[in-house]
């Protein structure tokens, strides 16, 4: 099959899908209620390295109004992605637990992390604090990384050749 046989009706699905989508992408949040995608930064704790001589990290999320949530990072010069749920706790306060897998540098399966965190959402602003917990592939608890602090804005529409 060629590319354009393959491409043409994919562009056509995500044209027919863009417009119910428009809402959702935009960040639209609520007291009670998160969905759209965001992109922020995470601050490890002090004494804690990236691997690449710093303590941030760039991140990507996007909350479903379903409950559900995709986190995605860097790890080891590729993306690692993170699956899970969100909840509301109170006015503009929100959980989240993610797991994810952990490769080593060869890109060799080496353990779990489950991301959890507390977070607030203020108009455009996300603010909130983690933890990593790392477990073996049976789900005994290897460690934990606490003190993890991120913000995030939501990812607005852009028509191209905006800047």
């Amino acid at each position: 099959m060629t590319l354009r046989k393959l491409l043409l009706p994919a562009l056509a699905l995500l044209l027919l899908s863009s417009a119910a989508m428009r809402r959702a992408a935009q960040g639209q949040t609520s007291s009670t209620g998160l969905s759209g995608s965001w992109i922020g930064v995470v601050t490890l704790p002090p004494g804690l390295d990236n691997g690449a001589g710093g303590n941030t990290l760039p991140i990507m999320l996007t909350y479903n109004s379903n409950g559900t949530v995709t986190l995605v990072t860097p790890q080891n010069g590729s993306d690692s992605v993170g699956i899970g749920t969100w909840v509301s706790t109170a006015n503009g306060q929100f959980a989240l637990t993610a797991n994810s897998f952990d490769y080593d540098n060869d890109g060799n399966y080496r353990r779990n992390v489950k991301v959890r965190a507390s977070l607030s959402v203020s108009g455009s602003q996300m603010s909130g604090n983690a933890e990593l917990v790392f477990s073996d592939p049976t789900g005994a608890v290897q460690g934990s990384i606490p003190g993890i602090t991120f913000t995030a804005t939501p990812i607005a529409v852009e028509t191209i050749g905006s800047m």
